[in-house]
């Protein structure tokens, strides 16, 4: 999926609007170089041709932009022409083809609109992750997915990997507190911590586990609400997580997603001299 600019095909419009106003543009009358040709058949004048070529150049990048490659191929050859002071009805031809290349390039292609108030999730999907992509880097794939998704309107795939940022900061957890099994995540973290801070007298803890017993303690009641409220939704086989319902919608996936920042920022603050 690439990026559309709704503001592009505007600035081409434009370009062409202000194209078809110069060449409506009369001769004076009574202009004796004139008086007995088709108004088509009339050269534009080196300081037109010198207009319309700089008009024309504008929408150059533009078609760049949102990839309409055979307009280009058309509307660089138009530009490439003009030096050479065309007819005005070969330039109208000219404007004409360009604007039917336009046409068939845009009807084969799907546009979608993601509404304003999802906009920044999708240009910005970063943003208020910072401190979280800068502890944990091998999260940032996610992070844009999960807001891209939610962007889009894709809310399950946004749950999905919402999950799989959590699962990066469990494992650094997992890290500090020694977790044992060969593959650390939710399950296994988890249950390391209710050891930890419910099952062993803190004399017995080992230094790191003194040291963030604390932090565990309130932050394992928001693990397993987690775990319990949205991960059940998830299957585990392998230790992969594989989505098993689609039943999310944009309320439900924002509040997963933005509690899921806060705890990612939350470890990203009280883990940051760790690891």
């Amino acid at each position: 999926m690439e990026k559309f600019s709704a503001e592009a095909f505007y600035q081409i419009g434009k370009v062409l609007q202000r194209i078809s106003d110069l060449l409506d543009f009369a001769p004076p009358p009574g202009d004796a170089q004139f008086s007995f040709r088709p108004p088509g058949s009339i050269p534009l004048t080196a300081n037109e041709s010198s207009i319309l070529k700089q008009e024309l150049e504008k929408a150059i990048p533009w078609c760049e932009g949102i990839g309409l490659e055979l307009t280009l191929k058309h509307l660089r050859r138009v530009v490439n022409s003009l030096p050479q002071q065309p007819t005005r009805g070969r330039l109208r031809e000219d404007i004409r083809e360009l604007d039917s290349r336009i046409h068939d390039e845009i009807e084969n292609c799907l546009f979608m609109h993601i509404p304003g108030e999802k906009a920044n999730y999708y240009r910005e999907p970063l943003h208020g992750w910072e401190e979280v992509v800068k502890r944990f880097p091998q999260a940032c794939r996610d992070i844009e997915e999960a807001n891209r998704s939610f962007a889009c309107g894709l809310y399950a795939a946004a749950v999905f990997h919402a999950m799989l940022v959590v699962e990066f900061g469990l494992i650094e957890i997992g890290k500090l507190i020694d977790v044992g099994d060969p593959k650390p995540g939710w399950n296994s973290t988890i249950g390391r911590i209710d050891q930890i801070v419910n099952k062993t007298k803190y004399p017995d803890l080992k230094p790191a586990e003194q040291k963030y017993r604390r932090l565990l303690e309130q932050l394992l009641p928001t693990m397993r609400s987690m775990d319990g409220g949205w991960r059940d939704k998830i299957s585990h086989a392998d230790n992969k997580l594989v989505l098993m319902t689609s039943d999310f919608d944009d309320r439900v996936a924002k509040m997963i997603l933005e509690n899921v920042c806060m705890f990612m920022l939350r470890l990203a603050t009280d883990l940051s001299g760790a690891g």
